[in-house]
């Protein structure tokens, strides 16, 4: 069960590497995650793709984290971002699983981001991919319950730009 979600969720993960490759905008963060529950400490990557003809604002979402080794959380979903500047706003919904000492069981997370652009150092091509710091909330909801638990993430994000031709 663990090795059938992990190639999913590395299947997901790869996404923005080829959608980078191939010209169309993408998004892979990585970095530190707490949730609620003792605060659990833990790792969060996620990885997202612009969705075509929705302009430049909605992307497909792949979503995963672990925390002690005790919960896992698997999910997919839509993001929704505003770039404006050095600093961007988002807003997500996601659908999938969460894996821990209770079971497994469906969830339901929305949450939001912010993000600072790094300033990029030495020549700044449009189609050179640049760094960001990403601060993000999500709250999660299981099904059947009604104890829902809160995942805070901090790290980098990694945003691949659209190649214009």
């Amino acid at each position: 069960m663990f090795l059938r979600r992990l190639v999913v969720v590395v299947g997901l993960l790869l996404i923005p590497v080829a959608a980078g490759a191939d010209g169309h905008r993408a998004d892979l963060f990585f970095g530190f995650s707490l949730a609620e529950g003792s605060w659990l400490k833990g790792f969060h990557v996620s990885g997202e793709h612009l969705l075509p003809g929705l302009e430049k604002h909605v992307f497909l979402v792949g979503d995963y984290s672990v925390h002690q080794g005790t919960r896992q959380v698997f999910q997919s979903g839509l993001n929704f971002s505003k770039d404006g500047g050095p600093v961007g706003l988002s807003g997500r919904v996601l659908l999938g699983g969460v894996s821990d000492d209770a079971g497994t069981d469906l969830t339901l997370a929305v949450g939001g981001g912010f993000q600072v652009k790094i300033p990029a150092s030495g020549s700044t091509r449009a189609a050179k991919p640049h760094w960001v710091l990403h601060v993000q909330a999500d709250y999660m909801q299981r099904k059947g319950s009604n104890d829902g638990f809160v995942r805070v993430s901090v790290g980098a994000l990694v945003r691949f730009p659209r190649v214009r031709k």
